[in-house]
């Protein structure tokens, strides 16, 4: 496209399919990735994925899926409108099982034979599906029945649900009630804040090549505002944005051409108007907010009571995060490194907060800035700062695959060295060793 060629980038940064190289880890889709992937390591049987329609469940599961195709086998049912037989007879087609004329006991015998093969063999069996809501009930019971395949060890089966609010609500009915006492991980993607739309704006562009395009301020506010945080309608506003702009030839990007974008996709954004006329609602929200403000720990105690049947309120993110530090520090005890429960890096700023807080002085091994060696990032998405350690102003980002120079000039910050980089699109800036792969005899 000739916006693309103006603008100096390689290809369409803002496209709306699914693509895991694209995928942004904001704080709620990198949470819900550590959880999927801790879930499906402790073989927990369900995984539920909720989010309004455009948050990105589908990419999140296709980097789930690349994180995990080598370690197990994977079922993938995108077409859930089907009932029990029809829809374990696609399972049982994507893992290649024939099944022929048999009964249907003679099918789950056969599956469960599948199963208990591949926990000999150390691989995992997981089933996706995707638009869950779509699911009828006969077919979510046949779920649960299908995850009380298991040995004394443990289940046989991970199944990972990912679907609209509204399946949340199914699952919450007396007819569902025990799949739902089931599902010991719920993970709900939430929409992107404004900070996060800016840095996800940023972080698109430099995968397509950077290029040379500016947004001013007032404009990431409008796409805020236009796109609710929705990365699917940020997508879609923003290429549109992109090509407004080019048409008047303008190298920064500005609200009025969020605005012409908007408008040609039929999107209107929240004004003073249409709040003044929600008023009395707003009042009414308060009032009630105010009233479980009070009654909030009789609430949580009736809540945390009421959960001892297994539910997804007990698998919070405290707890992976704290069998993260627990696994850690008994690593640590013995002299040994740390053995990841992750099947992916976990995010830049969780690998980084490793490195503590607290600055030292640097250790400077070299009086210029000649090439040392090239490294390769390891971890998602990692900050590069203006000075070594978590104390440095961050000022760009580089994303796992990058390969980066390191220029012949170190710094140590907590028993961790940083390293001065020249990063494509942002200039000289410092990085943790902890996030890289250093290039060997180079």
């Amino acid at each position: 496209m000739d916006f693309l060629r103006f603008y100096g980038l390689n290809e369409e940064p803002f496209r709306l399919t699914p693509d895991p190289a694209y995928f942004y880890p904001s704080k709620s889709h990198n949470n819900g990735l550590l959880s999927m992937n801790y879930s499906a390591e402790q073989r927990e049987g369900f995984c539920l994925i909720i989010g309004e329609p455009g948050t990105g469940k589908t990419t999140l599961l296709n980097v789930f899926l690349e994180n995990w195709k080598d370690r197990a086998e994977i079922a993938m049912v995108l077409t859930p409108r089907l009932l029990p037989g029809e829809f374990l007879l696609a399972v049982l087609d994507d893992f290649g099982i024939p099944c022929g004329q048999k009964t249907k006991n003679d099918i789950i015998k056969l599956f469960r034979d599948f199963l208990i093969e591949k926990a000999q063999t150390g691989r995992g069996v997981i089933i996706l599906v995707d638009e869950a809501q779509n699911l009828p009930d006969e077919t979510l019971e046949e779920l649960r029945l299908l995850s009380n395949l298991e040995t004394e060890k443990g289940k046989l089966l991970h199944i990972l649900l990912i679907g609209q609010p509204e399946l949340l609500k199914r699952l919450n009915s007396p007819a569902l009630r025990q799949l739902n006492q089931r599902i010991m991980t719920s993970i709900y993607l939430s929409p992107l804040n404004m900070n996060e739309i800016r840095d996800y704006i940023s972080f698109r562009l430099t995968k397509a090549g950077r290029g040379h395009v500016r947004f001013s301020d007032s404009a990431i506010k409008a796409i805020y505002r236009y796109s609710k945080g929705i990365p699917r309608l940020i997508n879609a506003v923003t290429t549109r944005t992109l090509m407004s702009a080019f048409l008047e030839e303008s190298g920064e990007v500005n609200p009025k051409h969020v605005k012409y974008a908007a408008k040609s996709l039929d999107i209107t954004a929240d004004n003073k108007k249409k709040i003044a006329s929600v008023r009395p609602a707003f009042i009414l929200a308060l009032v009630l907010a105010t009233a479980l403000h009070f009654a909030f720990p009789s609430i949580m105690k009736y809540f945390v009571n009421s959960s001892g049947n297994g539910t997804a309120l007990e698998t919070s993110l405290g707890i992976i995060h704290r069998a993260i530090s627990e696994r850690e520090s008994a690593s640590a005890s013995s002299g040994t490194a740390a053995h990841n429960i992750y099947s992916s890096p976990p995010s830049a700023a969780m690998v980084e907060s490793q490195a503590g807080k607290n600055s030292v002085t640097e250790n400077q091994t070299g009086n210029g800035t000649s090439v040392l060696t090239s490294a390769v990032v390891k971890t998602w998405a990692a900050n590069v700062r203006k000075s070594p350690g978590m104390e440095g102003k961050k000022i760009g980002f580089v994303y796992r695959g990058d390969r980066i120079v390191l220029l012949n000039q170190t710094a140590m910050y907590e028993g961790v060295i940083w390293y001065l980089a020249r990063i494509e699109g942002t200039g000289d800036a410092w990085i943790s060793s902890k996030v890289l792969n250093i290039a060997v005899g180079k």
